[in-house]
């Protein structure tokens, strides 16, 4: 399943189909053919959303660039990784320019995450603190 969960996601960043066999032989170590990675685009295409909008990513990035990949380096290590093609093709509908400053905001992670607040103090999951309902107000709807 990981082979074939990584050979769809890789044709779907941009990968050709020869490129996306290549890599998944360096990954894998399997040689996988041109045909049988094509039949997984097909089979598994109806839940791969990004399908559909790959050639107009493939216009504004290349494979390489799709994704945006950072380590953060805090009291764990942490992947953080975003699909910069999904957001640049949304925001290219005009109703949903209201999320540019959410991209400008994961652009600028890479470079200017204010790491010490993830370095000094306590977890959140280290904090023992007690949830109180007692001043919330419940109102029920029908």
């Amino acid at each position: 399943m990981n082979v074939v969960l990584e050979g769809i996601s890789l044709y779907n960043i941009g990968f050709t189909l020869e490129e996306t066999c290549k890599l998944l032989k360096i990954k894998f170590g399997l040689d996988v053919s041109i045909n049988t990675l094509s039949n997984w685009v097909k089979e598994f295409a109806p839940i791969c959303r990004y399908a559909r909008m790959r050639e107009f990513g493939l216009k504004l990035f290349s494979p390489n660039q799709v994704i945006q990949s950072v380590r953060l380096y805090h009291r764990q290590v942490f992947d953080f990784l975003y699909h910069r093609a999904k957001i640049a093709l949304i925001l290219q509908d005009f109703k949903h320019q209201k999320y540019e400053p959410l991209r400008e905001f994961l652009d600028i992670i890479a470079v200017e995450c204010p790491h010490q607040l993830f370095k000094d103090g306590p977890r959140i999951s280290e904090v023992k603190q007690k949830f109180d309902l007692s001043e919330v107000i419940i109102r029920e709807k029908k």
